[in-house]
């Protein structure tokens, strides 16, 4: 629910948005944590996205995985570690927008390791970027 809500507040007009989400998903974090977290990463998806993003939900037993990919063009490798540090901005140029202060991905970085989860940058199946969260589940 949290993750189609994000959906609707990006603005419109962008690429598609596809959510896969097998079934329910609770994470240890609050509602205002989870949407903090959902609106960094779509929005950076959907800035560097040439027509898709891909939205997955998944329970992973003691984890709930959040994964974002994008078809565009991709986080190097050499900068994946960095792309959580503030102030880091690898490419405004490739953005429509020009991109943002560069604290988006290190709040998303803190909040989620404040709850004892971990966040990554790697490579979409489709070639862009990957983020992947990984947050405790509920009890």
């Amino acid at each position: 629910a949290a993750a189609r809500a994000a959906v609707t507040r990006l603005p419109a007009g962008g690429p598609a948005v596809e959510i896969v989400a097998p079934g329910p998903a609770r994470a240890a974090a609050s509602a205002g944590e989870v949407d903090l977290v959902l609106d960094n990463l779509l929005g950076n998806a959907v800035r560097h996205a040439r027509s898709l993003v891909r939205v997955g939900v998944l329970p992973a037993g003691r984890w709930v995985r959040l994964v974002v990919d994008d078809d565009g063009p991709g986080i190097p490798e050499a900068d994946r570690g960095r792309v959580f540090d503030r102030f880091t901005r690898l490419a405004p140029e490739v953005s429509v927008d020009g991109g943002g202060a560069g604290l988006g991905l290190a709040l998303v970085e803190g909040l989620v390791r404040g709850r004892g989860g971990s966040v990554a940058a790697a490579a979409a199946p489709e070639g862009g970027a990957r983020l992947e969260v990984r947050w405790p589940a509920a009890s």
